[in-house]
């Protein structure tokens, strides 16, 4: 069954025979490597990163959600930002704030993954 043939190349990997006996790394070998104090703080900082990132982000794409209701007793049209309704969309302080948002995404839901990347690929090696 696949069960037992997958714990059995298991336990060969474990006891140095099989492939990885053949292989430069052995089982103790694996166990005996320490990442250096950098690279351990950098992956608790990146795993709490992406635990918090969903919520980052969805706050950061809440601040694009205008809506529309209706018009003012000047006839000027009325939108007003979903999450604040103090908000109005077509003020200048909302334009700015459209700006910040829209570097925040390249910064967050963008950068961190890019980040991720790239420090993951050094690895590699």
């Amino acid at each position: 069954s696949f069960i037992a043939t997958s714990s059995g190349a298991v336990s060969r990997a474990k006891s140095g025979s099989g492939l990885a006996r053949h292989s430069s790394a052995t089982w103790e070998n694996l166990k005996s490597i320490k990442p250096s104090p950098m690279k351990k703080v950098m992956g608790y900082f990146m795993a709490a990163l992406l635990l918090i990132l969903p919520t980052i982000s969805r706050r950061i794409c809440q601040s694009f959600r205008c809506h529309h209701f209706g018009t003012s007793k000047a006839g000027d049209e009325m939108r007003l930002l979903e999450i604040d309704l103090h908000i109005d969309c077509m003020s200048p302080e909302y334009r700015l704030m459209q700006i910040y948002s829209l570097t925040m995404v390249l910064v967050y839901p963008i950068g961190v993954w890019l980040v991720l990347y790239f420090w993951l690929r050094s690895f590699r090696e």
